[in-house]
């Protein structure tokens, strides 16, 4: 028939339509998905039509009316404009990354890469086509193409090939009249096709009507539902159409200014719509596998988007990024960003790196709904030359949808260096076992600062010690001559050395002793204890206990017993195992005296108390006691004369000093005489 000839509704009937389909409307709450509008597009948009998603859920959309094709990231970030087309009316993206876009003026569908570079036309190229008002792409990269004008679906293979064609004009089932929209349901492989079959209105008049169409993949019909008008399951005009994971079917009626869902049996499930921010002249749909729907309202300018059911929605910030390094130098500072989910169901994402001096803190997260989480990004400048770098990391959620993040590092040239001048000091002097310290604060860099100091200690090629500071303890356990190697590194890398010598010299022990007591009467029994201490163990001893020359022990701890009344001078002599060898000799160290009291005579008699000498006396007896104090009361009670001479020495040889007795003396009978002899 002529389409020309076809009545269209008055502008009034409309906006009855309008009216009563809010108030006809019932959704069924048991499978009409759950939605609700987010945050729309409006960067850039100006009159869409068409709308697609590639496998990362970047979405391209068509404005006939300024003949370009816009580009926004899966989150709405404008990245591009393709201009230069002749009035695109739709627009398709297979698994590749290749972009179909329909042109209604040159009657074509041209074919670009990812690049925007056009690689060719399908078919025969212009002309081939009356009107691609839509396109559609199933799995295998088998193109479908719907001609408004001709009222047929031509299909094409991934090279841009004709494969075969189905339709037709008319209202039967199979045929078309104005097809405007193609979907594809891969789950059930079945292709949903609108048209604006034509009805005989109630004046008897032909007028353009709806339906819906669903056809095998090679075109063959197997049922149809809709139909024209108001209510559920009616529609005025639709042009858009799109399919979700459950097989469920939204479409566009841009009359009306919402979006029907049905089941893809025909069952009417509700519709979306936003009363308060309502699309106006829907267009173009599509939907991500991340269950966002994205609508081309044309007269708000606007790509509306709305979430169903557990939908996800990654956004990340930032998404670029900017380094600065110098060849050779510290890697630059990580810098975050943040991954939300602003869903309603849990994102899982990963992170990849495009280049190998990206580096990631974390590769994958799960994220709950409203949830936030970061990652630190970094550069490494390790073998990277002087140059200008360009990287990204791509952020992608399990649904596919993908955010690149670019990167871009800028790679200075190494200033000019001088190297470092290394003074290692010395000579070094000191004694084995004796920590000495080795100085390298005479070295120095002409043009920095000086990071590392290391030294050999022994020149044997390891450097036994590494530090950022000039100075450096060592205790050389041997004696001997060293070659100490010093080497210094600049913050630039590079190096320099010095030698220097540490003359060490033999340790010598060193004697001491002590003996308990030091002092008393005769058999005297000292105990002598070595102190002496030496580095090169062990020790031997040799003990002069009288200074007669003549070796009394070699025990390290030995006892001696002085028989003898006197003064004794005790000597030790040590010697370590290098034979070095030290002395010590305390003079008139031992005292060794007699009891402290006696009756002289050609053989003195010796007691301990002036009363047992007295007790033991006969007449005449001189009683003679040394320069001591006597706690003792003294009675003198015989009848006999005696003398009691103090003061004597330890030997009794000579008087140097008197006896005290510190008590009382009671005479009663007998006689007795004092000399140097006090009562206290």
């Amino acid at each position: 028939m002529n389409k020309k000839n076809v009545t269209h509704l008055p502008v009034i009937f409309l906006a009855v339509s309008v009216f009563l389909l809010f108030c006809f409307v019932n959704v069924s709450q048991a499978i009409m998905p759950v939605y609700e509008r987010l945050t729309p597009i409006t960067d850039n948009v100006s009159a869409p039509t068409a709308v697609a998603l590639d496998i990362y859920e970047n979405l391209y959309v068509t404005e006939s009316s300024n003949n370009r094709l816009l580009i926004y990231s899966q989150s709405g970030r404008y990245i591009e404009t393709l201009t230069g087309l002749h009035k695109p009316i739709s627009v398709a993206v297979d698994d590749t990354g290749r972009i179909f876009i329909g042109n209604k003026h040159s009657e074509n569908v041209e074919v670009y890469d990812s690049d925007l570079n056009l690689l060719f036309k399908l078919g025969s190229g212009d002309g081939e086509f009356e009107q691609p008002n839509a396109i559609a792409i199933d799995s295998s990269g088998r193109i479908y193409v719907v001609d408004k004008e001709e009222d047929i679906v031509k299909v094409y293979n991934p090279d841009g090939s004709f494969s075969f064609s189905f339709g037709g004009s008319g209202s039967g089932n199979g045929l078309f009249d104005s097809p405007t929209s193609i979907a594809i349901d891969e789950i059930a492989g079945e292709l949903i096709i609108s048209d604006l079959q034509i009805i005989t209105d109630m004046y008897g008049g032909e007028i353009e009507g709806a339906r819906i169409q669903v056809l095998d993949m090679n075109g063959v019909y197997k049922r149809s539902f809709g139909g024209y008008g108001v209510g559920d399951g009616l529609m005025t005009r639709p042009l858009g159409l799109t399919v979700d994971g459950e097989s469920r079917v939204y479409i566009t009626d841009t009359l009306q200014h919402v979006v029907h869902v049905f089941e893809s049996n025909g069952t009417f499930l509700g519709t979306m719509m936003d009363p308060n921010n309502q699309v106006r002249t829907p267009l173009g749909i599509t939907i991500g596998n991340s269950n966002r729907i994205f609508i081309a309202s044309l007269n708000t300018s606007k790509i509306e988007v709305y979430g169903i059911d557990l939908y996800t929605d990654m956004k990340v910030t930032p998404v670029y990024l900017s380094f600065e390094g110098q060849v050779g130098g510290v890697d630059p500072v990580l810098q975050n960003v943040n991954i939300s989910n602003d869903g309603a169901g849990t994102l899982n994402w990963t992170a990849v790196a495009n280049e190998s001096w990206i580096t990631l803190s974390a590769t994958s997260g799960s994220l709950a709904p409203l949830a936030v989480s970061n990652i630190s990004i970094g550069v490494s400048l390790a073998g990277l030359t002087a140059g200008t770098y360009a990287g990204s990391v791509s952020i992608s959620a399990d649904s596919g949808a993908t955010e690149v993040l670019n990167i871009d590092l800028t790679v200075s040239a190494a200033p000019s260096n001088s190297p470092p001048n290394a003074n290692a000091g010395g000579q070094y002097s000191g004694i084995e076992g004796q920590a000495i310290i080795l100085d390298a604060s005479g070295s120095f860099d002409p043009d920095g600062t000086i990071s590392l100091y290391e030294w050999d200690i022994d020149n044997d090629g390891i450097y036994d010690y590494s530090s950022t500071l000039p100075t450096q303890s060592h205790t050389y356990v041997q004696q001997g001559t060293y070659a100490v190697v010093l080497r210094v590194t600049d913050d630039f890398g590079e190096t320099d050395g010095a030698v220097a010598t540490a003359v060490i010299s033999d340790s010598s022990p060193a004697a001491a002793f002590t003996g308990t007591p030091t002092s008393g009467t005769v058999p005297l029994t000292i105990n002598f204890t070595d102190n002496s201490t030496g580095y090169d163990q062990p020790l031997s001893h040799e003990w002069d206990f009288d200074n007669d020359g003549v070796i009394d022990s070699t025990l390290r701890n030995p006892s001696y017993t002085y028989n003898s009344a006197g003064t004794y001078t005790v000597s030790l002599t040590v010697m370590d195992s290098d034979g070095s060898t030290n002395s010590l000799t305390r003079m008139d160290y031992i005292t060794a005296c007699l009891s402290p009291v006696r009756i002289s005579g050609a053989t003195p008699v010796y007691y301990s108390t002036l009363q047992a000498a007295y007790d033991a006396a006969v007449d005449g007896d001189i009683i003679q006691s040394r320069d001591l104090t006597f706690t003792e009361n003294l009675n003198i009670n015989r009848n006999i004369s005696i003398t009691l001479k103090g003061g004597y020495d330890c030997g009794y040889t000579a008087v140097t000093g008197k006896t005290t007795l510190s008590g009382t003396m009671t005479v009663s009978d007998g006689i007795v005489a004092t000399g140097d002899f006090v009562l206290q």
